[in-house]
């Protein structure tokens, strides 16, 4: 393991890379420590080594976009969603030739598909993970021996993985479709939102409230993300997302001077929630947000086609050892269930519907024949 933390070694790194043509990749973040999160480790493996990346005490860390977006050199990653969005947010990535070992692993019929256990499923090793470790704060220096050892042991076995798995699912002819899929992850990139326009509006039990609860909620949200990134928390820290809901629901029962709660923040800032929610009552209501109708809804024909098709999926990827997810997406089911007859299979848009190319040339026509 080496650690990277100058620019100079940064450099060195970057051209060493170039020699290869597969390498692993990882991240480190501060998203359960800080308001806005940010990359505080980027872990590299080739089959001869592995290096620890220190962001935070360098100013080129885009001198690996060369290898990181050259489409010749795969880069090997467990789940990537989460790295793929955050690299692209802090350093404009866009990450080409890619293979998640999370997901090809789920193509072999795997249940858990952590890292440890897809290690210790194909290779047959076990590798101590620390759950203190893992949710410390990756953005304090200088970082414990502990603290690389665990994250180089993220990237340190993503060779070997890939080559047993690649292996496997070649065997039983599902490699190609493990590739499209994981070509479809190039798309995948960080959209910046108004948090407090829009954030509100994504919270659990929103589409439940009213007008007046939805104007509260509002304030009430905004309150909490300024004070969140005023203190740099995550805003949870402060008070969380569903405590927010029921605060909007019955907004008098916390401004209530001899009501106690279980949450400092709200026991401390009463005058401040007071003023928030008076402010919200005395204002213009919010819109609230509208939801497309489905026609599925009012397609009763439509309905039963799609619980045949529902089902049909479950009994073949029972059959194949899969996750019904996996088989066919949901938009495709809905998609066939309310298609013409007349347009299938032939006149059916099957990329509009969410239907990989592997999953039209396997399943698409049993699908059709399952309800017409």
């Amino acid at each position: 393991m080496e650690y990277i933390s100058s620019a100079e070694q940064m450099e060195s790194l970057a051209i060493a890379l170039r020699g290869h043509d597969i390498i692993g990749i990882d991240t480190e973040s501060n998203n359960l420590h800080a308001y806005q999160d940010r990359i505080c480790l980027i872990q590299l493996s080739t089959p001869n080594g592995v290096y620890i990346v220190d962001p935070l005490e360098m100013d080129n860390v885009g001198a690996l976009a060369n290898v990181l977006e050259n489409p010749n050199v795969m880069k090997i990653i467990h789940g990537c969603d989460y790295d793929l969005r955050s690299l692209d947010r802090d350093y404009g990535f866009r990450i080409r030739n890619i293979f998640d070992t999370e997901l090809s692993a789920r193509f072999l019929g795997i249940d858990s598909s952590n890292l440890g256990n897809v290690i210790d499923t194909f290779l047959g090793i076990k590798i101590k993970k620390s759950r203190s470790i893992q949710k410390s704060d990756w953005g304090y220096r200088p970082l414990s021996e502990r603290a690389l050892e665990y994250a180089a042991a993220d990237v340190l076995y993503l060779h070997q993985l890939y080559e047993v798995i690649k292996e496997k699912l070649i065997a039983i002819g599902r490699y190609e479709w493990v590739l499209e899929e994981c070509k479809m992850f190039e798309n995948i990139k960080h959209i910046e939102i108004d948090i407090i326009e829009e954030g509100y509006q994504k919270l659990k039990g929103v589409g439940k409230l009213d007008r007046k609860a939805l104007t509260v909620l509002k304030q009430l949200y905004k309150l909490r993300e300024e004070d969140a990134k005023r203190r740099n928390v995550p805003a949870h820290r402060i008070v969380n997302n569903d405590t927010l809901v029921r605060m909007a629901q019955n907004p008098d029962l916390y401004i209530e001077q001899d009501l106690f709660t279980e949450n400092q923040w709200i026991n401390n800032n009463r005058d401040w929630i007071a003023i928030v929610i008076d402010k919200a009552k005395s204002g213009p209501l919010v819109e609230k947000p509208i939801k497309s109708k489905s026609k599925m809804k009012s397609d009763e024909k439509a309905r039963k086609r799609l619980k045949v098709l529902r089902e049909w999926r479950t009994k073949k990827a029972g059959s194949l050892g899969l996750q019904p997810g996996i088989i066919f997406p949901m938009q495709g089911l809905e998609a066939v269930a309310m298609a013409n007859p007349d347009n299938l299979p032939s006149g059916f848009d099957t990329y509009e519907s969410g239907i990989r190319q592997w999953q039209k040339e396997q399943f698409f026509n049993e699908v059709c024949r399952a309800i017409y």
